[in-house]
């Protein structure tokens, strides 16, 4: 419950980011004034209305800067002026939004804004601005902030999906920040860390160091709450180092704040007020009084762990006054929680159930663990009192509470998840038409160079015999020496192109077969499972040669996916000798996966009733590695009755053979030692074994 309330702190910040309005300036408003008066055409005067309603700024004038809006609306329209008529629209929803009334939920003048942002994001994506339809999401979003967490991360993941067509990675770093704090704020600590790394990855490529130091904040509060504080420690430490370099005092400020919650978890009470004061005076002196009391809630919490209670109560409620005069209130809330708990440990139970029963009133309902913890108070309060069937009711409300969040939670990672396949699945896309086009401009190479090949052949004619043999020997062999090589590199990148959707396709299947007998924490499991081996695949499959780690990876994430799909008719085993360095040594992606494919898919198929082992083992040679792939059953008194299903089984390699073959060809060209493929005949063994399929890569390729 503390660490949502901290991200409050952080979460203003962005959302006054995404909001356009400006420092009021009484002479840029006169002179705009005059210049309205005196301009002659209605495009100017769209403009200057626009202007004139970003320079006043205050809810009081909020009125006054709509009906500037909407006079520039008119003409707008009247022009067909479309990307001023978005603009003016955006703007008043921006407006409705910013003048609401903060202490409640102003559904009607966010269902307005709504409205106004709607229209703007319709007339935009007309216009192909791409940009300005993730911004309108942006505002969406923070409509939503305070109402459905649902709401606002699928408003952020369109916003990101705008931003990533239009190329703005800055703009997709922003959302990627945002959407991962919202997953934070409900306690998808590890989803959102991913989320918070990828916008630290693009800011950090850009040098873009206001944004460093923000996702390092988010970053470190992410680590804080998996229980990482040393990672926590250097994330913070390094934001609050980019903060003090460029003098960015408000994420300074949030950082000093939460460095003193970890000291505070860990016992170093002195040094967590140490750093905890240097926050509150900083955001003292930047006269932002709502954070402020904030962090003089966490403060408090650091008195009350030294059982210095009356100094707890002192803080408590001078943050408490502060947050009633700002209307703060989840501050408001939280501070009347934080003075129950501390009069209830002096053993003053009035003001305990007083101060209670006052968070509960005013706690916002959508805040479920901020709710949650105030039923399990006032739950151990009434057990004090040996109020049993009362403090019962309290904890069952307390679990009801829970339940909720956990339901929700579900539902906030698959829109997380969702996102997350959409990225990878827009990564592939993009990768296939890269290849696509890196072919089709190899194949026009080549047309290109044979077309030079006949010019050079028939302006030999004309020339001197000996000299133009000579020259055009030397030409013709170079270029078919680029020919050979080109169509090489082409054959690779086609058979790679055939690997990588059968793949896909094949580990799709596993998942459809695991919904009808799985939970759905369970198919969630397999999901992100699948994304992460999406990831692998897609970034080895671009390499000639990948470490032996990288590829055993994929395999072991390959063969948990099919397990669950044939249970106890298959079993896979990877025997890895000790010696192998496995981070070390190379092999061509994928190697082995064709013949372990085969056996998975088609096992059943052949011999519903035989149980099939396979073992992959991994062997230190002389001169390299050897890996080999066994097919066994242990099913041996079936083998007698089996020899035409054993047949059967032998034709399920013709194409891993074909693609192995092939592969190998292409890669041995340009080899200095060469990988040597065996496999053998099918047949009856004391071992059991039916099949060997035996790799041999050496040292230096």
């Amino acid at each position: 419950m503390r660490m949502q309330l901290r991200l409050v702190c952080l979460t203003l910040f962005i959302l006054l980011a995404n909001c356009t309005y400006f420092v009021a300036q009484d002479k840029a408003v006169d002179s705009l004034r005059h210049a309205l008066a005196e301009t002659k055409t209605d495009t100017n005067r769209i403009k200057i209305l626009i202007q004139l309603s970003d320079h006043i700024t205050g809810k009081a004038h909020s009125p006054e800067r709509i009906t500037y809006l909407e006079a520039a609306r008119e003409l707008a329209e009247k022009l067909d002026k479309q990307k001023l008529l978005s603009s003016c629209l955006r703007k008043t929803g921006d407006i409705l939004v910013f003048s609401r009334n903060d202490s409640v939920v102003d559904r009607a003048t966010d269902s307005l804004g709504l409205g106004y942002f709607m229209g703007a994001l319709k007339i935009s994506e007309a216009l192909g601005d791409l940009d300005e339809c993730g911004e309108i999401m942006m505002d969406v979003g923070g409509i939503y902030y305070d109402q459905s967490s649902v709401k606002t991360l699928e408003a952020y993941s369109k916003a990101l999906a705008f931003f990533r067509r239009g190329g703005n990675t800055n703009h997709c770093a922003r959302a990627m920040r945002n959407m991962g704090s919202v997953l934070f704020e409900d306690g998808q600590y590890q989803l959102s860390l991913q989320y918070f790394i990828d916008a630290s990855k693009i800011w950090e490529s850009q040098g873009n160091k206001r944004g460093i130091s923000s996702v390092n904040t988010f970053i470190g509060m992410s680590y804080a709450a998996l229980g990482l504080n040393q990672k926590a420690l250097e994330s913070y430490s390094y934001s609050l180092r980019v903060s003090q370099e460029i003098d960015y005092k408000e994420s300074e400020g949030c950082t000093l704040n939460d460095m003193a919650i970890i000291f505070q978890n860990e016992g170093q009470y002195a040094k967590a007020m140490e750093y905890n004061n240097k926050a509150i005076r900083i955001m003292n002196e930047l006269e932002m009084d709502a954070i402020a009391a904030l962090f003089s809630l966490d403060l408090g919490d650091t008195y009350f762990a030294l059982k210095q209670y009356p100094r707890a109560i002192v803080t408590y409620t001078k943050a408490l006054h502060t947050c009633e005069q700002l209307r703060v209130k989840r501050g408001l809330a939280t501070a009347n929680l934080d003075l129950g708990r501390t009069y209830a440990e002096l053993g003053d139970t009035a003001r305990a159930r007083t101060f209670y029963t006052t968070a509960l009133r005013i706690a916002d309902k959508q805040n479920k663990p901020l709710v949650a913890h105030i039923y399990q108070n006032l739950g151990h309060y009434y057990e004090q009192l040996k109020q049993f069937k009362k403090a019962y009711s309290y904890f069952q409300l307390c679990a009801d509470q829970k339940d909720k969040i956990e339901t929700e939670n579900k539902a906030k990672q698959m829109v997380g998840l969702e996102s997350a396949y959409d990225n990878e699945r827009r990564k592939t896309q993009l990768t296939l038409l890269k290849r696509k086009a890196a072919i089709q401009e190899q194949v026009n190479e080549i047309g290109q160079l044979k077309f030079r090949k006949s010019v050079l052949i028939g302006g030999s004619i004309a020339g001197s015999v000996i000299c133009l043999l000579l020259i055009i020997f030397l030409l013709l062999s170079q270029i078919n020496l680029r020919i050979r090589n080109r169509k090489a590199d082409l054959g690779q990148k086609l058979l790679r192109a055939q690997i990588c959707p059968d793949f896909i396709y094949q580990s799709l299947l596993t998942l459809k077969d695991c919904q009808s007998r799985f939970t759905k924490e369970q198919s969630s499991y397999h999901i992100y499972s699948f994304a992460k081996l999406m990831r692998f695949v897609l970034e080895n499959s671009a390499r000639d040669f990948v470490p032996l780690e990288n590829d055993l990876t994929i395999l072991k994430y390959y063969v948990e996916l099919q397990r669950l799909r044939f249970q106890d008719n298959f079993n896979c085993v990877f025997e890895i000798d000790s010696d192998l360095e496995t981070d070390l040594i190379s092999i061509p992606p994928l190697l082995s996966q064709p013949f372990l494919e085969d056996v998975v898919e088609h096992w059943n198929q052949v011999s519903p009733s035989m149980k099939c082992d396979t073992t992959i083992r991994y062997t230190q040679v002389e001169g390299g590695m050897e890996i080999e792939l066994l097919i066994a059953t242990s099913d041996i008194l079936k083998l007698p009755a089996a020899q035409k299903t054993l047949k059967t089984i032998k034709s399920i390699f013709e194409s891993a053979v074909k693609i192995t073959e092939d592969r190998l060809k292409l890669l041995n060209e340009k080899a200095t030692q060469k990988i040597i493929f065996v496999m053998t005949e099918l047949k009856q063994e004391p071992s059991n074994i039916i099949s060997s399929i035996k790799f041999t890569v050496p040292d230096a390729i």
